[in-house]
């Protein structure tokens, strides 16, 4: 019996009662938020559906131990240690190729009525090889006059549908609006399904082999989407790198700040590796090469299958940690570069896999690098090689985007005493004070007026300055022994 102010208890003691409150869900910032190009075997295709968790994935997707089910663990795995996971969210959206031998298809079969007309096509509800294990039987219902359409997911009966017998357009109504496995289209009304045994769905397809074309309009469908870092999953041809890349320097230099990272085959040699980071040499793309890990789950990994995991950590470091050092539990290292390829990768662009002796999580990459090589100006060449300073940069212009495209542009009136513009100085100055607080930034940084771009308040613009010194995290510790 509930208590309340009208509903007290009679007799003396200690009550208790249990409420359930719906928590609000919070965005997860922009910096944790990975976009995730996947094929898969289920689920919408061509669409961003946004994640928070592995559990949401196989809602979605279910869990079929394909790439795109491997792709989405690794990336909210992280480093897979208990003080440091993985990414925040995920955005995916699972690409297929439309054209050719193989292309996405959906899983279906006809089923006739009694006049052996065919009454019904029966098709999975998304696009895939998973559809094909569907099974679908029409038997008598327990009421005179009825039917039950009656699901199968192989072997196990998932949903069972009765129906007037003749009223073909009511059980199509009804499984269209309910069912997460089929959709129906009626072919011929009022005339019952013929009985039959369970039918398997044939057909289906997951449009594997994809196209630079097919990477370009899923990269077109995220271009609202709000995300740092961009994991494609296994991609190792040449030229549709080279469109990723592409991409990747034109939302970049249209503002819309992104890192991407890439990886090799499992055979690649670090020469190799450093060839191809080269030719890139962008600080907002990484670089994976010359290793092979063993996934205790799914075997062995080349670099290309471990660029989710290397997303997953960088969402979760943020720009509060560097990427050198950081760990891989759950699995070993097969295969890696030997002394002289690891100073190679280093002075390369890449990065790379050792292993040490630290028994939870021995493999680790070596340093964390962008592609970024050109030294003739040596101060941009320190910023825009070390990832963790590049995030930095990315995370605050995405955080001031946000809060002035938010609460200002639009809203807020110039004035002539400057107090408008103050007030949106006060705000980015507290976002710079909260990155000082987590590690991002060294005391000292500045927010103030462009004295460089004089304005008034009917220029519509307010033009500002910023000045940082970036926190360094710790990359070696030189010790020297005396012996005595």
């Amino acid at each position: 019996m509930a208590l309340t102010p009208t509903n007290l208890p009679l007799r003396p003691g200690h009550f208790t009662q249990w409420e359930t409150e719906e928590q609000t869900r919070v965005r997860p910032a922009t910096g944790s938020v990975v976009a995730l190009p996947i094929v898969d075997d289920w689920g919408p295709a061509n669409v961003a559906v946004r994640l928070d968790s592995y559990d949401d994935y196989v809602e979605v997707y279910g869990r079929s131990l394909t790439a795109g089910e491997r792709a989405a663990r690794d990336c909210f795995r992280g480093e897979d240690l208990p003080d440091s996971l993985g990414a925040g969210r995920i955005i995916a959206i699972r690409m297929g190729a439309t054209s050719g031998g193989g292309a996405l298809a959906h899983a279906t079969v006809e089923l006739d009525n009694t006049a052996t007309n065919a009454a019904i096509t029966v098709d999975a509800r998304y696009p895939g090889t998973r559809g094909n294990l569907l099974r679908v039987a029409v038997e008598a219902g327990a009421t005179a006059g009825t039917k039950d359409f009656v699901v199968y997911d192989g072997a196990v009966e998932k949903e069972r549908y009765n129906h007037p017998e003749a009223d073909i357009a009511e059980l199509v109504e009804a499984v269209n609006e309910s069912s997460p496995y089929l959709t129906l289209t009626m072919l011929v009304d009022n005339v019952a399904l013929a009985t039959v045994a369970a039918q398997p769905l044939v057909g289906g397809a997951n449009g594997e082999t994809l196209s630079s074309s097919n990477w370009l309009a899923a990269l077109s469908t995220l271009e609202s989407e709000r995300f740092s870092f961009l994991a494609p999953y296994e991609l190792t041809d040449d030229s549709t790198q080279a469109s990723i890349v592409e991409w990747t320097q034109l939302r970049n230099a249209a503002g819309k700040r992104v890192m991407t990272g890439l990886g090799g085959t499992d055979d690649e040699a670090a020469t190799a590796a450093v060839i191809a980071a080269q030719a890139i040499n962008d600080g907002d793309l990484i670089r994976l090469g010359s290793f092979v890990y063993q996934d205790d789950v799914y075997g062995e990994s080349s670099p290309a299958q471990m660029v989710p995991r290397l997303a997953g950590i960088a969402a979760q470091r943020g720009d509060r940690g560097g990427m050198s050092f950081a760990r891989l539990a759950g699995g070993v290292l097969l295969s890696g570069p030997n002394d002289a390829d690891v100073d190679r990768t280093i002075l390369g662009g890449v990065m790379t896999l050792s292993a040490d002796s630290r028994e939870d999580a021995p493999v680790h990459f070596v340093k964390g690098l962008t592609t970024f090589s050109d030294q003739s100006d040596k101060n941009r060449y320190r910023v825009y090689r070390n990832p963790k300073y590049v995030r930095t940069m990315h995370l605050l212009e995405h955080d001031f985007t946000e809060a002035l495209q938010t609460d200002n542009l639009g809203r807020v009136t110039l004035d002539a005493e400057g107090k408008e513009a103050g007030k949106i100085i006060t705000e980015l100055a507290d976002l710079m004070r909260e990155r000082e607080a987590r590690g991002a930034f060294l005391p000292g940084w500045t927010v103030e007026r462009d004295p460089e771009f004089p304005s008034s308040p009917t220029d519509e613009i307010l033009p500002l300055r910023y000045g940082v010194q970036f926190q360094p995290t710790l990359e070696a510790v030189l010790s020297t022994l005396v012996i005595r």
